[in-house]
């Protein structure tokens, strides 16, 4: 049998999310902050879930009997059958798991990562007859040292989310590096979880990987679970990492939380459930991303939407795109208007906004000063900090690095 570990593994979780494949991977349950209103008590609640972590009753490989020998070397291996023949080079070989040392060998296109025995049994995950990879928290724990805490964070939140990017290589060309959008555009959406930080915290305690365990304890503090998309997992991780990292340390929202309508207030609101993209409790504002995509290419929504339609009249296609938006613009508006009767202040982030380190700064003195209003503390030395030059830079840099789409790192 062959394990894909490392980058090659996350390429296969990718592949599997994004394209529906048939391979069972795990879905925890993510926790739903229920957000309470002002009138009631401010402050957040959790659904009851089963808080079983998976592995804590888990026996390891070596109990289950798992067939180590059954593992093969990187001395012989198929490419074609673990891949398209061009899609492995030097620069991104495949990785494959052995449990020997005596099993790795040099191959100019293959690596082998080295794994111990002790893992849980549901480290080892199958796809196909033969074809094995290492589960998402191993994969994590195998990235750590080759990303910085940042990058590793957005790694965290893409696995802990209902996202998936498309598998590396996909959208690796001149016209899609252009457009920051091009990879969301590739990305799956309305997926469930791999893994929770719960889970990738207790992994990383009990399983060793050599490097990275600084690293991936900083990421762990700063990822959050529930990001639905890659912009929102950059907007949230800029607005609340800490100044000394480039970030406006305005702390961590709950992303996707769930906000319950009181029944006395249904008849004045279109909803009794609202999920809010990125909520900052104590300034009871909610931060969302609006894509460009949709909103403001009327072209490319045709293009789309007659591609969906197949062979159908470019003309009807941009009919039903304009009805989509029409109908999409009427229930953004709608939504807009019943939060902010809750109370809740929504302040709208676009692509624009995240080109543009001056635009951002507008987004983060507006979750400040709704913050100010909601406390009373003054944000006034806070706001006067972004005028500094190195402060700046840092924040133009750490900008750079999340938009950054390249998230493999060097395997060698």
């Amino acid at each position: 049998m062959h394990i894909l570990a490392a980058a090659s593994a996350l390429r296969a979780i990718r592949a599997i999310r994004s394209r529906s494949i048939g391979v069972s991977l795990p879905t925890p349950e993510l926790w739903r902050d229920r957000v309470l209103l002002p009138s009631e008590r401010c402050e957040s609640l959790f659904d009851e879930r089963d808080d079983d972590l998976t592995f804590h009753a888990a026996p390891s490989l070596e109990e289950t009997g798992f067939g180590f020998d059954d593992t093969k070397s990187n001395a012989r291996v198929d490419l074609s059958k673990l891949g398209e023949v061009d899609s492995f080079t030097r620069e991104n070989p495949l990785e494959l798991a052995v449990f020997d040392e005596s099993r790795k060998f040099h191959h100019k296109k293959c690596i082998a990562r080295t794994i111990p025995k002790s893992l849980p049994a549901r480290s080892i995950v199958r796809i196909d007859a033969g074809s094995y990879m290492v589960c998402p928290e191993l994969v994590i724990l195998q990235m750590a040292p080759r990303l910085n805490e940042t990058a590793l964070a957005q790694l965290i939140m893409e696995l802990c989310g209902t996202y998936s990017l498309s598998p590396v290589g996909e959208v690796d060309t001149p016209e899609a590096k252009e457009s920051y959008e091009a990879h969301a555009d590739k990305c799956a959406f309305d997926l469930e979880p791999v893994t929770t930080i719960e889970r990738i915290s207790w992994y990383s305690k009990h399983v060793r990987v050599r490097g990275g365990a600084a690293k991936l304890r900083g990421a762990l503090r700063f990822a959050m679970e529930g990001s639905a998309s890659p912009p929102e997992t950059i907007v949230a991780l800029m607005l609340s990492l800490p100044r000394e990292m480039g970030g406006y340390g305005l702390g961590k929202p709950s992303l996707n939380a769930r906000l319950d309508v009181k029944s006395a207030e249904y008849d004045n609101v279109g909803k009794d459930v609202y999920f809010l993209d990125a909520f900052w409790q104590d300034a009871f504002a909610d931060v969302e991303y609006e894509s460009t995509s949709f909103h403001l290419d009327p072209v490319a929504a045709s293009a789309l939407v007659a591609a969906r339609a197949g062979d159908s009249d470019a003309g009807d296609a941009m009919d039903e795109w304009r009805r989509e938006y029409i109908a999409k613009a009427d229930a953004d508006r709608r939504r807009l208007r019943d939060l902010q009767y809750l109370g809740i202040q929504v302040i709208p982030v676009t692509a624009f906004d995240l080109k543009d380190i001056s635009r951002l700064d507008q987004v983060a003195r507006s979750l400040a000063r709704c913050r100010e209003r909601a406390t009373g503390v003054s944000m006034c030395i806070w706001a006067e900090s972004l005028n500094e030059w190195d402060y700046r830079e840092a924040r133009r840099a750490l900008l750079r690095d999340l938009r950054d789409e390249s998230r493999i790192g060097d395997p060698t």
